[in-house]
């Protein structure tokens, strides 16, 4: 019956131990709220779209880049880029059915457009002064932007991510 105790406390330690552990690293891998906004030059270069979602689903769907991409195989070959002096310019293979206006309603890039990094969030403006603003996370070779939206018919707020890698 002692041994049947000493088993039982051993593994209750080994398991607190475990469980200390496991919420030191994972503290350890959180970002801290000091970690640097991105920086202008971290969004220079050109981007190819890798994902598109919407939390939480809509109409099922949360995957949209998916969906998109079985649709039109083209808009996984699509890509952003974000030139130093300002300017951006999209890139759309021929023959897609996706257009640039198309693209346009989705990012609010067009040959136009103008950005910028201030803090955490990228802006676009057009030429009339009209603003899309994203959420800006950059991590190497991986850049997203995601915006929160309530949306008036069905009165949820949903976060749309898009997602880069560098090309």
């Amino acid at each position: 019956m002692v041994q049947s105790i000493r088993s039982k406390a051993s593994r209750l330690t080994a398991l607190s131990l475990l469980l200390v552990f496991s919420l030191v690293m994972y503290q350890c891998g959180e970002k801290s709220s000091d970690d640097p906004a991105p920086s202008s030059a971290s969004v220079v270069g050109t981007w190819k779209i890798t994902g598109l979602t919407i939390s939480p689903a809509q109409n099922g769907v949360s995957d949209y880049f998916a969906l998109l991409v079985g649709l039109a195989p083209c808009f996984a070959e699509i890509r952003i880029t974000l030139n130093s002096n300002g300017t951006a310019s999209t890139s759309i293979p021929s023959g897609c059915a996706f257009d640039a206006d198309d693209l346009t309603d989705q990012t609010g890039i067009d040959k136009d457009t103008k950005w910028a990094v201030s803090g955490n969030k990228i802006i676009f403006t057009d030429k009339s002064g009209g603003k899309e603003e994203y959420t800006l996370n950059v991590s190497g070779s991986t850049m997203k932007w995601s915006t929160t939206e309530k949306d008036p018919t069905d009165g949820k707020t949903y976060t749309t991510t898009l997602s880069f890698t560098k090309v």
